[in-house]
């Protein structure tokens, strides 16, 4: 199982709906803290909230995974009709699976984006589907990010001295192969 990404862009909005359908996603699970929206913010930009309305339009069922409590995620979720699992636990698998299940998906019709390495990529990677990294939309992150923050920034350094990946080289948005 491996915490290299299978797609990696710059911001979630460059992933393409067309791709998505055109390699038989159906599911796209969704981040909610500095990928949708700043840490500590509830504002979805302009430019994010029309992306995920073209995703939507495109028949992609999206379902929010977020580490947070029930509160903020579930308050940003019920206003954008979002179905939202709360609590995820990521990288633990088990929402992943459940999502999967509630939705009649299996694991090729699935992707997930997110900003963190260590919960998304590899949360993602361990419930048997494709990941897409994003870069954080801020800097900031409460105490339970901040650790995999961390973590995440040696991983990163490794893997740059051994030219396996590195923060800033995009790659596979244009044939979403995932």
């Amino acid at each position: 199982m491996s915490l290299i990404p299978s797609v990696y862009v710059h911001r979630v909005y460059e992933i393409s709906p067309e791709e998505m359908k055109k390699n038989g996603v159906k599911l796209l699970f969704l981040d909610y803290d500095n990928l949708l929206v700043k840490h500590g913010s509830d504002d979805m930009d302009e430019r994010t909230a029309a992306w995920l309305s073209e995703v939507r339009g495109a028949g992609i069922l999206t379902v929010i995974l977020s580490n947070n409590v029930k509160g903020r995620s579930s308050d940003f979720a019920k206003r954008h009709g979002i179905p939202v699992y709360a609590f995820s636990i990521k990288p633990l698998p088990h929402n992943y699976c459940r999502a999967m299940k509630a939705y009649g998906c299996r694991k090729e019709e699935c992707l997930a984006a997110g900003d963190t390495v260590v919960t998304d990529v590899f949360g993602a990677h361990a419930a048997g589907i494709g990941s897409v990294l994003c870069d954080p939309l801020s800097d900031q992150d409460n105490l339970f990010g901040s650790v995999f923050r961390l973590w995440e920034k040696t991983v990163l350094a490794f893997w740059k001295k051994k030219g396996v990946f590195e923060k800033g080289a995009y790659y596979g948005k244009e044939d979403l192969q995932v």
